[in-house]
């Protein structure tokens, strides 16, 4: 999906907001945000672009510009404390669960999970109101069956948020416990409130997966001209990419035929952009294969 002229506003608003958080003195403040303000430009010149990437470059300035290496470094520990309290209670239940329930509980906790993003304008979420969320959840766009048989599969995960990654774990075991080999791909270094190496095994992840590797960068997605050469092996060896979160949607549905594999997309359109492009109202939950 290309950046659209919704898109622009959003991305600004987020940049704002980080330095908000960041800063209190207002001189720096609007400083560094007419310098964000002027890279943007320029990068809007460029040739299109996806949000993702956009986002991105964005971000990477931002933290060249403060010297700040991982804004959202609390914001993903809090969420993260949280997720796991969610998932040990989730587990007990599961335990006692037909394999059919086990599984939907799994795709329901992995897609409430995604819910916990602050990298969207106009969004916010309460990680205290996870449990609740998943208990009513209901999928505008549901292709879960994709998991059923998945026994000898590899299945590459793209993970994307903090405290997400963790509920992503119920999936990622059920599906093992199915006879999948399942790899969490995580990001190389901090693009926003999205796990990265350094949180992957406080929260767990080698417990879950077969694999826990990273993209080698810090982008938004799996960036082709930037991912390392693990990453791009594992996506080319996988036979089912399970891509979490709207970058990943944004990105991959540009370059979906050049990785050439059957992709589930799981995510919460928590931005009119995303959800006219997949046809379903604002805040719908989606499991969409492709």
């Amino acid at each position: 999906m290309k950046v659209k002229a919704r898109c622009v506003s959003c991305l600004v608003e987020v940049r704002e907001r980080e330095l908000e958080k960041l800063f209190s003195d207002p001189g720096i403040k609007m400083e560094y945000m007419v310098k964000i303000l002027n890279r943007y430009s320029e990068i809007l010149k460029e040739k299109p672009k996806t949000p993702a990437e956009v986002s991105t470059s964005l971000f990477r300035y931002l933290k060249e510009l403060t010297g700040i290496e991982d804004p959202y470094k609390d914001d993903k520990e809090y969420a993260n404390t949280i997720a796991l309290k969610v998932y040990h209670e989730l587990k007990r239940q599961m335990e006692k669960m037909s394999p059919e329930l086990r599984l939907e509980l799994a795709v329901k906790a992995s897609l409430v999970g995604n819910a916990l993003d602050l990298g969207v304008k106009d969004y916010d979420f309460d990680p205290h109101s996870i449990y609740d969320e998943i208990q009513s959840l209901k999928l505008e766009i549901d292709d879960s069956w994709i998991f059923n048989n998945v026994k000898g599969l590899r299945i590459a995960f793209l993970l994307d948020n903090s405290g997400e990654a963790v509920l992503d774990r119920l999936l990622a075991e059920e599906l093992e416990n199915r006879g999948a080999i399942t790899t969490a791909i995580v990001k190389g270094g901090a693009f926003q409130n999205d796990v990265t190496v350094k949180e992957a095994e406080k929260i767990g992840l080698s417990k879950s997966f077969s694999e826990v590797i990273s993209t080698g960068t810090d982008g938004a997605s799996v960036f082709l001209d930037e991912i390392s050469e693990k990453c791009r092996t594992a996506l080319l060896k996988a036979d089912l990419i399970v891509a979490k979160g709207m970058a990943h949607f944004e990105y991959i549905g540009e370059v979906k035929d050049e990785i050439g594999k059957k992709i589930v997309f799981m995510l919460k359109t928590k931005c009119k952009p995303i959800a006219e492009t997949l046809k379903v109202p604002l805040n719908s939950y989606v499991v969409k294969v492709t």
